[in-house]
Parts: C-alpha cells; structure tokens; sequence
C-alpha cells in the first residue's frame, strides 16, 4: 500500500515537471528577432481591438527612443491573436517595442517591463510550479516517515 502511495505521487510530480510552464511559439518565426526601424520604451495608453477586425491598435506613450523617429505618442498595430504572431499588450504597462513601418509581432522581440511604477512580472512561472512540487515531495516524505515511525 505505502509503494502504491509513493509511486503515485512520484508519478505525480514527474506530470507537474513535464508540464509546460512557458507559452509556445505558435506562429512561425521560431523565436525573437529584435528587429525594426522604430524602437522605443513606452507605457501602452489604450489597446482598442474592433469587433470586426483582426487587428488590435495600441497607443503608446513614449519614454524613450532608442531607434528611427517617434513623437510623444505612436500608434501601432499588431495581429489580434498570438497564432497569427500578434503581441499582447495591457494598458498601463511599460514595454519595449520593435516595430516596422507602425506594425509588431511576437517575432520582434517586444518586452513588457512591467505596469507603471512597479517591478517586472515577477519570478517565472518555472520557478512557482518548481517550489509546489518540491514542498509535495516534502510533504510525502515526512507523511512517510512518521507511518514507518508508527509501526
């Protein structure tokens, strides 16, 4: 019984390992590119994707330009889902944009920096599914050892 017990959760675990933490590169290019004539940290101010479109327009306003010529403000355009490479984007957060000719993909290489006056995003999700599995391991162990204990 406690085999069966111990096997289970090792199985478990090897599940919680496997699992993919990350999201997957669903459109073609494979991975980013850092590519564009127009490169600028901004905090998107609104992200308007119209019912009938499958387009989504973001609004940027701009902190710095670190390549090509932008105002205070751009406006930019990116595919409404990610299979088609679109970039998500949430109003009040800073990123890091590479466009070409007003348009950004997945495969640009774009980075949220986070909302506005806070940290990053955060440890990685790796890192939250890595601690739950170990404490589940510790858990099993001492639950283990106090029932050998017991007999």
């Amino acid at each position: 019984m406690l085999r069966r017990l111990l096997v289970i959760v090792v199985l478990a675990l090897a599940g919680l390992v496997v699992a993919p933490t990350g999201p997957a590169w669903a459109c073609s290019c494979g991975g980013p590119e850092y590519t564009g004539d127009l490169v600028v940290v901004g905090v998107a101010e609104s992200v308007h994707k119209p019912w009938s479109d499958d387009e989504v327009r973001v609004r940027l306003r701009v902190e710095s330009v670190q390549r090509g010529d932008a105002g205070a403000e751009v406006e930019l355009r990116t595919a409404a889902d990610g299979p088609a490479c679109g970039y998500t984007f949430h109003e009040g957060h800073r990123y890091l944009v590479y466009s070409t000719e007003g348009t950004t993909t997945t495969c640009d290489g774009n980075e949220n920096l986070g909302l506005v006056d806070h940290p990053g995003e955060g440890p990685p999700g790796a890192l939250w599914w890595s601690l739950g599995a170990g404490a589940v391991v510790v858990a099993t162990l001492l639950l283990l050892r106090r029932r050998g204990r017991a007999q």
